[in-house]
Order: structure tokens, then C-alpha cells, then sequence
């Protein structure tokens, strides 16, 4: 069954995304630094950083408490400069989500469907880089350093797990329509009596 394969092979990324996840996250750093000193990153930074980080400010300014204003640098949270650059958006959380595309669907599904679940998937793992972002910020703001570290550098990636595998339950379930297979005689081949 195609939605077991699926599980499998998001089970599958999960323990991959574990093992490599602290040699990730200890040459995360240089390697920003390497792309960086590279051009194309920029559309990241100079378009989509700004409009997440009016957002982010937005959603932060509602809690009681709070102070938070964007700038060209990300957030400010009630005088502390929280920054945010284009590794934060959450571009890795999308390249995992293409993999899983490219997996999951198949030619048994009608176009229609996919694209409404591949709209549905975009829109939600927008939402849980939101919320992820908004998450940091505030223990950035409230608790040691070491828990937002811990947030930042693991547990997100958890979080997009998680929405992966709710994503393709939810779109297995309700979204994807499997393409009509029974064949349907025409008219002409009916055979008619004599």
C-alpha cells in the first residue's frame, strides 16, 4: 500500500535526520558562512526574511508583555535584537518536503488532488515555520540560552516530522483522490442481436 511506503520512508528520514543531526548542527554555522559569500541567498534575505519577520513581530506584539517591533535584521523583543536571517525560514523543512513529494505521489492519484494536497502541504509547513520562528523568539526572550539552542538546533526539526507525518495521514485520508480505473464500455462496442 502506498501510504505504508510513505510512513516507512518518513520514518526512514527521521532516524537520518537524527544521526546527522549534530554533525549538522556543529557545521551548520561554517556552512552558512560558505553560502553566504555567495550571491543567490539574497533574494532569501532581501525578500522573504522582512515579510516573515512582520509577521513574527505581529504574532509576538499579541502576547501580553511584549514589545515587538521588525527591522532589516529580524525582531526586536522588548529592547533585545533577536536576528533573523534566510537559514531561518525554514528552507531545509521545504527540501525535506519535496523529497517527500516526490515519493508520495504517484500516477494513481488524480492531478486535481495533488495539487490541493501539495497547496495544503506548502500552507502548513509555512505556518509551522511561523510558529516555529515565533517559538525560538520567545524563549530567546524567556528562558536560558541553552533551551532556545536546544529549540533552534533539534527539537524544530522534530517539529517538521511531526508535520509530515500528520500531512501525509491527512492527505492520504481526506485529500487524494485515486484516478477512476474501471474501464467503461463505449457505445460501440455493444454488441447488438440478431
Amino acid at each position: 500500500m502506498k501510504s505504508k511506503r510513505m510512513f516507512r520512508t518518513i520514518l526512514t528520514m527521521f532516524v537520518v535526520m537524527l544521526m546527522v543531526l549534530p554533525l549538522t548542527t556543529t557545521f551548520n554555522e561554517s556552512l552558512t558562512r560558505i553560502v553566504e559569500g555567495m550571491f543567490w541567498y539574497r533574494w532569501l534575505q532581501t525578500l522573504v526574511v522582512p515579510y516573515e519577520s512582520r509577521i513574527l513581530a505581529g504574532i509576538l506584539s499579541l502576547i501580553p508583555g511584549i514589545e515587538a517591533y521588525s527591522n532589516i535584521r529580524g525582531v526586536e523583543l522588548n529592547g533585545m535584537q533577536v536576528y533573523v536571517t534566510w537559514n531561518c525560514i525554514g528552507w531545509q523543512s521545504f527540501i525535506l518536503f519535496l523529497f517527500s513529494i516526490a515519493v508520495g505521489f504517484g500516477k494513481n492519484f488524480t492531478r486535481s488532488s495533488q495539487l490541493f494536497s501539495l497547496l495544503f502541504g506548502i500552507c502548513g509547513l509555512f505556518l509551522l515555520n511561523v510558529f516555529r520562528l515565533s517559538l525560538t523568539a520567545f524563549l530567546a526572550l524567556f528562558s536560558p540560552r541553552v533551551f532556545t539552542l536546544l529549540f533552534h538546533n533539534y527539537l524544530a526539526a522534530l517539529l517538521t516530522i511531526g508535520w509530515l507525518m500528520f500531512f501525509w495521514w491527512f492527505s492520504y485520508a481526506y485529500l487524494l483522490d485515486e484516478k477512476n480505473t474501471d474501464v467503461v464500455p463505449s457505445p460501440t462496442d455493444e454488441v447488438g442481436l440478431a
